[in-house]
């Protein structure tokens, strides 16, 4: 057996090269697959592994170019869902093509990942997670087959926080109709790769879910005596669809954990529509309804028994949007309505009260020119 013997007691000294991470670049390399433009990778390591993906990519059609720790890759014809066995047996890390391929082709047929010294690691996860997604997967033969008509955003459970799964579920999930939550998600640095990919609108971080659940249970028991509300916990910043299924996902999942925690839906939810929705889905244990932005009292009338009748916490108030007068009617129409909290009037930050300020200056203006036009 070979050894390395190293003797100590000498100052060390001098320049190293530090190469990029393998296990960051090489997903990173698999997920090319889901863009049609050149892409550019840089201080890559010249690793078997490496050489080894890139064969995978031309196999499916992209082109690749590898040299002085630069790769570039123009995977604008990649068309071939079916790969090379002996290419996939090469690395553990050639099934990491097998989200971004279903994701931009609908199919994908591959042999078994290999090339892992450690002994067989399962892919169970991996599949499981594309068939939330509405993946229809069948093995044959030593064989894997994928087919779908469309990708579907879905809540994933993961039995334990997989790396791997973790990687392809994101890959596939960042084509797919909808927002798509990873449950127990790994955390590794591998993950936080991703976030280079996440400027092109690719991929969404999905592990930081797991993350707030643990930051609201921490702050659930800090609060203690008091319960503890949560007030627009999470920003999807893309559509109100995308906030909703997020939002109802995170509730779930701390309701699920036991968590004396509430989630009141701010962001995205507006107007009575909006918070119909968000009540209908449970985005939330609570749905703040901004009084003065509803358009009218039947609406916010009509919003606090709505929430009522679905079992969801009505929060009236909650707008920048405020008078003296709007403030008075909102005590009104919480006093007939008896939602579950009131914001205090008017407002608790420095936005409301100026509102106050400027729409009354706004009033004296427009009756003053009022009644110089009627030449009073």
């Amino acid at each position: 057996m070979k050894k390395t013997v190293i003797c100590g007691g000498k100052k060390l000294q001098g320049e190293v090269t530090v190469h990029g991470a393998k296990n960051s670049i090489l997903p990173i390399l698999a997920a090319v697959i889901l863009s049609k433009d050149d892409i550019y990778l840089e201080n890559c390591p010249p690793l078997k592994d490496i050489t080894a993906m890139l064969e995978l990519l031309e196999d499916i059609g992209c082109r690749t170019e590898f040299e002085n720790g630069r790769i570039h890759i123009d995977p604008r014809n990649a068309a071939n869902y079916t790969v090379d066995d002996a290419l996939m047996h090469k690395l553990r890390s050639s099934i990491f093509i097998l989200g971004p391929l279903i994701a931009r082709l609908k199919r994908a047929e591959m042999g078994y990942p290999g090339g892992c010294d450690i002994g067989i690691r399962p892919i169970d996860l991996h599949l499981k997670g594309l068939r939330d997604l509405g993946v229809n997967v069948s093995e044959k033969d030593g064989h894997i087959i994928c087919t779908a008509e469309k990708l579907t955003g879905s809540e994933v459970y993961l039995d334990y926080p997989s790396v791997g799964a973790t990687e392809n579920i994101m890959m596939a999930s960042s084509l797919a109709d909808g927002a798509t939550v990873i449950y127990n998600a790994a955390k590794e640095p591998e993950i936080d790769a991703y976030v280079t990919l996440n400027e092109e609108g690719a991929l969404k971080k999905a592990a930081e879910v797991d993350e707030k659940i643990a930051k609201g249970e921490e702050l659930g028991k800090l609060a203690k005596p008091f319960h503890l509300r949560i007030e627009g916990p999470m920003d999807c910043d893309c559509d109100r669809e995308t906030q909703i299924e997020a939002l109802a996902g995170l509730t779930a999942e701390l309701d699920k954990r036991g968590c004396d925690v509430e989630l009141v839906a701010d962001e995205w939810c507006n107007t009575l529509e909006d918070i119909k929705l968000f009540a209908d889905a449970k985005a939330g244990h609570m749905v703040q309804i901004k009084t003065p932005d509803l358009g009218g009292v039947n609406n916010t009338i009509e919003a606090v028994l709505y929430c009522k009748q679905k079992g969801i916490g009505a929060y009236q108030g909650g707008t920048c949007n405020e008078t003296d007068r709007s403030a008075q009617v909102c005590v009104n129409c919480a006093m007939a309505t008896q939602p579950d909290q009131i914001l205090a009037k008017p407002g608790m930050g420095v936005d409301e009260g100026y509102m106050i300020v400027y729409n009354e200056m706004q009033r004296i203006l427009a009756l003053r020119a009022a009644k110089k036009a009627a030449g009073k």
